[in-house]
């Protein structure tokens, strides 16, 4: 769909402005973070861009604000 494709456009756009930058690590890798986080009540969920798309963390439309508009 050519909106999709305009959206995604713009969040690569976003986020090269914002200096995001994520290497991606094995699957093993991920799963091993992903589960350890996810066992922690604390760090359950996103508190960051990376966690968001480098780590595919859960996040609220709020958590995903935040980072944006206060960037740690």
């Amino acid at each position: 769909m050519p909106q999709d494709r305009e959206i995604l456009l713009d969040l690569a756009a976003f986020l090269g402005k914002k200096n995001y930058a994520f290497v991606c690590p094995t699957p093993e890798s991920q799963e091993r973070v992903v589960a350890k986080r996810k066992r922690q009540s604390k760090t359950r969920y996103s508190e960051s861009l990376q966690d968001v798309f480098g780590w595919s963390l859960e996040a609220s439309k709020c958590a995903i604000y935040i980072s944006v508009v206060f960037p740690v």
